[in-house]
C-alpha cells in the first residue's frame, strides 16, 4: 500500500508541477527545445528530492534499527539491497515523472502560451 501510495504521490506531483511551469515549458519550446529535452529536464528535477529521500531513509533506518536493538541478534540487510533500493526508487521516479511530463510537453505551444496566466 505504501508503495501504491508513493507511486500516487510521485504522479501527481510531477503533473503539479507540469501544470506550474507550462507557460515557462511552452516558451522554452518555441525557443526550440524538444519535446524529449522537456521531459528529461523535468524527471531530472524530480530525481533530486529522491536521492535525498532515500539516502535519508537509508540513515534514518539504520540508526531506528541501531536504536530498537540493542544487543539482539538480528541481523542488518546487506549493502547491496540498500544500493538496490535506491537504485530502484530513482529508477521508479523516472519513470513516473516521464510519464506527465512527456504529455505535458506534446501540448500545442500556440495554445499555451496564448491561455490566461491563472
Amino acid at each position: 500500500m505504501l508503495v501504491a501510495l508513493a507511486a500516487l504521490n510521485v504522479t501527481f506531483i510531477t503533473w503539479a508541477t507540469v501544470q506550474d511551469s507550462r507557460h515557462a515549458t511552452a516558451l522554452t519550446r518555441a525557443l526550440g527545445a524538444t519535446a524529449r529535452q522537456l521531459t528529461v529536464g523535468l524527471s531530472a528535477a524530480q530525481l533530486l528530492p529522491a536521492i535525498a529521500g532515500a539516502l535519508a531513509g537509508i540513515a534514518g533506518g539504520y540508526g531506528l534499527f541501531t536504536a530498537a536493538n540493542q544487543g539482539a541478534n538480528a541481523s542488518q540487510p546487506l549493502a547491496w539491497w540498500l544500493i538496490t533500493a535506491v537504485l530502484g526508487t530513482l529508477i521508479s521516479v523516472a519513470g513516473l515523472t516521464a510519464m506527465p511530463a512527456r504529455l505535458a510537453a506534446r501540448l500545442p505551444i500556440a495554445e499555451t502560451l496564448q491561455a490566461d496566466g491563472s
